[in-house]
């Protein structure tokens, strides 16, 4: 029930919401439930039996059986996300004092977790998942990936393009020197327009057409 909370609260929190007296924002609390429930640290309680970690583990159940029950004081529900955020960085930081492999690897995946967490439509996809739906949220964050990706490939496109216009204009305007011709200058501004063409490449291209006769 503590996961749904946090998915309904990043629905109307902004990503750099910050609570006055934590300062915790949407994003950090997001990515602090993510790392306290990753495998690694469900791993990593289940190998100790010191009481100050068990203790931890209760104090943090509790917690969260807490945030089950509905609130209607956005304030009081953001307090007690807040509590909990601090109880699951007090258990991480344990674990990782009493096991350094864990720390390691701990202190990588909070990396990668955070990287998600940096954008407010890859954070709901964190939400997704810290509620569960895993399969849901891999589905929303490999779609927000590959309109990423599709978005670099238009951008490095366009300025692909740009840098094949400007020796396509050097090889216009020195047709007929050092062996230069027609044919190269129109096959310069034809790999242009199959990029990203302009107004001003077609001009280019009709008048090389009309001079190559």
């Amino acid at each position: 029930m503590a996961a749904l909370i946090l998915l309904m609260h990043v629905q109307s929190a902004p990503l750099g919401a910050t609570t006055q007296e934590s300062g915790y924002t949407e994003a950090s609390r997001q990515v602090v439930f993510a790392v306290a429930t990753a495998a690694i640290t469900v791993e990593a309680v289940a190998k100790q039996s010191d009481a100050k970690v068990r203790g931890l583990v209760a104090e943090i159940k509790q917690m969260e059986a807490a945030l089950g029950q509905a609130h209607a004081d956005a304030r009081v529900l953001a307090r007690e996300r807040d509590d909990l955020a601090r109880a699951q960085e007090a258990l991480i930081a344990e674990l990782s004092a009493r096991d350094a492999s864990y720390a390691r690897a701990i202190s990588a995946f909070r990396d990668e977790v955070s990287e998600i967490a940096k954008d407010p439509e890859w954070l709901k996809g964190l939400a997704l998942y810290n509620q569960g739906q895993v399969q849901q949220a891999r589905s929303v964050l490999k779609g927000l990936a590959a309109a990423d990706q599709r978005a670099r490939e238009a951008a490095s496109k366009i300025q692909y393009a740009a840098q094949l216009r400007a020796i396509a204009a050097l090889t216009r305007n020195a047709i007929g020197r050092d062996g230069t011709t027609t044919d190269q200058a129109i096959a310069d501004y034809e790999a242009v327009v199959a990029l990203d063409a302009v107004a001003w490449d077609w001009q280019a291209l009709a008048g090389l057409y009309l001079q190559q006769g």
